[in-house]
């Protein structure tokens, strides 16, 4: 049963990166370039589908839990998956920052899920490998440039964060 349910989220996270544009550009909001502008037009319209939005964020949300049971039933990844899961966590980044840009309601659930989904990537060493090689160098650009953005939406007056707030927000997260 744990094998069909992790080749079924597998399968999800495929179609969903299937539909994204070809050959990723860095999620610039502000850029003037025309190649830019076409791919963030493609880009765009998914994620201006609130269906496809919200099924980011589940298959996000999925794929936090799913790497948890990888790590703690010491299993490695299938090789066939690792670029998909690797792309969702960029994605999911990017619909959460494209979302936070263009003023849209983006709830601090979401928020957090983008962010911890990335971050659950990045300990996993096969996916850090992904992420980090220069076939990829577009991902991890545009996941720091995310990174930066919702950082800056998130906290405008740039206040440091105390641990306290780090507690308290995953705390409401957690009874959300």
């Amino acid at each position: 049963m744990l094998q069909a349910s992790c080749n079924t989220l597998l399968s999800h996270v495929h179609t969903l990166i299937s539909m994204l544009p070809s050959g990723h550009k860095i999620l610039r909001m502000d850029s003037r370039l025309d190649s830019d502008r076409t791919q963030r037009g493609q880009l765009t319209s998914l994620m201006q589908d609130g269906e496809w939005s919200h099924r980011v964020h589940e298959l996000a949300s999925a794929l936090v839990k799913y790497l948890s049971a990888m790590r703690l039933l010491g299993m490695a990844l299938p090789d066939d998956a690792e670029m998909d899961i690797a792309r969702l966590a960029v994605t999911s980044l990017e619909v959460t920052c494209w979302a936070l840009t263009n003023g849209l309601n983006v709830s601090s659930q979401n928020v957090v899920l983008a962010l911890e989904c990335m971050s659950d990537c990045l300990q996993n060493q096969q996916i850090f490998a992904v992420i980090g090689s220069s076939d990829h160098m577009t991902w991890a650009c545009s996941a720091i440039g995310c990174v930066h953005q919702i950082v800056k939406k998130v906290n405008p007056q740039r206040k440091p964060f105390s641990s306290v707030d780090v507690i308290v927000e995953q705390q409401s997260t957690l009874k959300g």
